[in-house]
């Protein structure tokens, strides 16, 4: 017999020994051991039975079948299962003593009825969802939850041994999700108290959250990685003394020495590094934009990077701290698959690539078919923009006119073969609501990529573009959130209604939500928020692409009146310093380098706003402070969408606006500044596609 090469060894007494640290660091609040998943491979048997001689006081496991090879192997602790399908065998596991969760009244009249049968009170623990949006209960049909299971204590089937929930982010301990999850969770606590159930134990920490977050310890913690000597939350966790519980080892089969570049599977390319564009030697020198897009990883238009072939150490790597948050999170089925009833047996992963397909082809129409070809239409437009000339779509104009009488200009683009027809056929609407000293022309790539081929209502935000002069009382968020409201009214007053915004528009958005929540899951069914914020914002980094910067930076609240008081100097002094403003627009519109067209283009935009108009809406930013409304999003498909490298509307306040929408998408787009839709309108057109597919499947809420 040939020997071993390779083993595993597991260190029960490493298990033992985590058990007890964790154990005395969450005293007194009991702890389960996850064992789930064959004790993440460790062997569950040999696990648990380590666990129990370290003190755990309860097991974890996921399905019956675990549980019950616990008690055929002679444990007879507390043991929680918390995974079921419809038609599970409940008859066994309650005779067993094993604690059942229940995320569903019926899951729980299911259970119920296993215990009249069998005449044995069954323990059952419910799960809230508190925003991991895995298992769980959702906060809005809880309280019907707690109150059958109630009920089914007083008829004598069920006894209401525990409540539970899950951290999504506990690994992260400054994320904003945690305390929201943890408030989110002592409401459900009181409205289970209300109606009368006493849990003999309440559980939320992970264990992430067993060992950073003691508030979130309540009766019981579960730890789970921690028992097998896992880093938790790398970083934040050194503190604690955790040993490794497997080994992997085998026997060394070769070792050699080798030269500093080895040819692997072939030679190995040189790309000498690129210069970026500036001036040396007095001559102008410019760093190919196309090479320089090869030498990312796996990005650009140019020869995709090979990682075994193209081994050149000068290639500039993701920056692993955004590795996971760069890839487009809408690409994943959670936005876009049909919903399936409890008990409806799943399609193949086959038949499920296609059904997401052919959800993505439904963007344009609301619960109707449309063939494929409409979407390999989308798909083939995507970069139809950059033939057009900017400025150049146009469709026929109307006006809306707003409660203090501002009359707004708007473009609406219909699907083709639908010339002159409302949106009252059902037929999916989308709005789009521009920046700060911009106008509905900043929507190019977007434009000229749906034209055609769904609904669009593009508009000028009042004192913008070819809109009439709003008062300066009115120049607000707050009015702008009005004005969208009226826009909705006129151009698709029945739905359904998809809104993007980017920028000050994505502000309006949020305003709208504040003013209207009722319309975000009824009229309104799917938003995307680009470069935008629900506050955090430093007021003069708005002005940095309108002015030139050492000017902009000196800034502040007090001057701008002051300014704007002296407007046509102002104005004359941007007309003088035309080259120092395009300069200034490429730094701060964009991350990278873009074509000149594009840098033009926005600067003629900014050019075109007078700077009283600037100076009158400015005060709204550094008051802009909404973080509070943003629950209304979560009753819709939701994307954030930022560059890396924005200087206007930094990334970070992206991540904040997810952290408080946590049923949203952030597409996270490296390198890219603050008009990352015209910058990467690609991958943003891409990540539209997705939302748009999502909001034509939502079933609108009847209010």
């Amino acid at each position: 017999m040939s020997p071993a090469r390779a083993e595993i060894v597991v260190d029960l007494a490493a298990i033992r020994a985590n058990v007890t640290t964790l154990r005395d660091l969450v005293a007194p609040a009991a702890m389960m051991v996850a064992v789930k998943a064959d004790g993440y491979g460790h062997g569950m048997l040999p696990v648990a039975r380590a666990a129990r001689e370290a003190g755990a006081a309860w097991l974890g496991v996921a399905t019956i079948d675990e549980a019950l090879a616990l008690r055929a192997a002679g444990d007879t602790g507390r043991v929680l299962c918390w995974l079921t399908v419809p038609g599970e065998d409940y008859t066994e596991p309650i005779r067993a003593g094993i604690d059942l969760t229940s995320y569903t009244i019926r899951e729980l009249d299911d259970i119920a009825a296993a215990a009249a049968t069998t005449g044995t009170l069954a323990r059952v623990q419910l799960k809230v969802d508190t925003g991991l949006s895995r298992g769980g209960s959702t906060l809005g049909h809880w309280p019907d939850l707690v109150a059958a299971a109630r009920k089914a204590e007083i008829d004598g089937t069920i006894e209401v041994t525990g409540i539970w929930s899950h951290f999504a982010c506990a690994d992260e301990p400054e994320h904003l999700a945690n305390d929201r999850q943890e408030r989110a969770f002592r409401e459900a606590l009181d409205i289970a108290d209300r109606v009368g159930l006493r849990p003999e134990v309440r559980h939320l920490a992970n264990s992430a959250a067993s060992i950073l977050r003691p508030s979130s310890h309540f009766d019981l913690v579960r730890c789970g990685i921690a028992v097998y000597g896992l880093d938790p939350a790398p970083g934040h966790t050194d503190h604690v003394a955790l040993r490794p519980a497997m080994t992997v080892r085998a026997d060394l089969a070769l070792s050699k020495r080798t030269g500093p570049r080895p040819d692997l599977h072939g030679p190995v390319r040189d790309r000498p590094r690129r210069r970026r564009a500036g001036v040396r030697d007095g001559r102008r020198t410019l760093r190919d934009r196309r090479a320089r897009r090869t030498h990312r990883p796996g990005l650009g238009r140019g020869l995709r990077h090979h990682q075994l072939r193209d081994r050149d150490q000068d290639r500039r790597p993701v920056r692993p701290a955004l590795r996971r948050l760069s890839t487009p999170r809408l690409s994943t089925p959670r936005l876009s698959t049909p919903r399936l009833s409890p008990g409806r047996r799943p399609v193949s992963l086959k038949t499920s690539l296609l059904g997401l397909a052919a959800g993505a082809a439904g963007i344009a129409v609301a619960g109707t078919a449309v063939q494929v070809a409409r979407r390999r239409r989308i798909i083939a437009r995507r970069g139809v923009g950059d033939a057009v000339a900017f400025g150049s779509l146009r469709s026929t104009p109307s006006t809306v006119v707003t409660d203090d009488g501002v009359p707004l200009y708007v473009e609406i683009d219909e699907v083709d073969g639908a010339r002159g027809r409302r949106s009252a056929d059902g037929r999916l609407t989308v709005v789009f609501v521009h920046g700060y000293a911009l106008n509905l022309d900043c929507w190019h790539f977007q434009r000229a990529g749906y034209r055609g081929l769904v609904r669009t209502v593009f508009y000028d935000q009042r004192s913008h573009g070819r809109s009439g002069r709003s008062s300066d009382r009115n120049a607000t968020i707050d009015q702008l959130g009005t004005d969208l409201r009226h826009i909705i009214e006129h151009t698709a007053p029945d739905g359904p209604v998809v809104l993007v915004g980017h920028s000050m528009g994505g502000m309006s958005i949020i305003a709208l939500a504040e003013q209207h929540p009722e319309l975000f899951g009824s009229t309104i069914v799917g938003t995307a928020l680009i470069s935008t914020t629900a506050g955090g914002l430093s007021p003069h980094k708005a002005l940095l692409p309108i002015l030139p910067a050492p000017l902009s930076g000196q800034l502040a609240s007090r001057l701008i009146a002051g300014l704007a008081r002296g407007s046509r100097v102002i104005e004359g002094a941007r007309r003088v310093g035309r080259g120092v403003a395009l300069v200034a627009t490429d730094r701060y519109a964009f991350g990278e380098d873009v074509p000149e067209s594009y840098v033009a283009f926005v600067d003629q935009m900014l050019s075109g706003t007078p700077f009283d108009v600037i100076a009158e809406f400015f005060p709204s930013f550094g008051a802009l402070d909404k973080f509070s409304v943003l629950a209304a999003f979560e009753r819709v498909p939701t994307l954030i969408v930022c560059g890396t490298a924005d200087k206007i509307t930094p990334v970070s306040l992206s991540r904040k606006l997810e952290a408080h929408v946590p049923t949203s998408t952030l597409v996270e787009c490296e390198g890219a500044g603050h008009m990352v839709m015209m910058e990467r309108h690609e991958q943003v057109n891409a990540a539209l596609d997705q939302l748009l597919a999502a909001a034509a499947t939502h079933t609108p809420d009847v209010r």
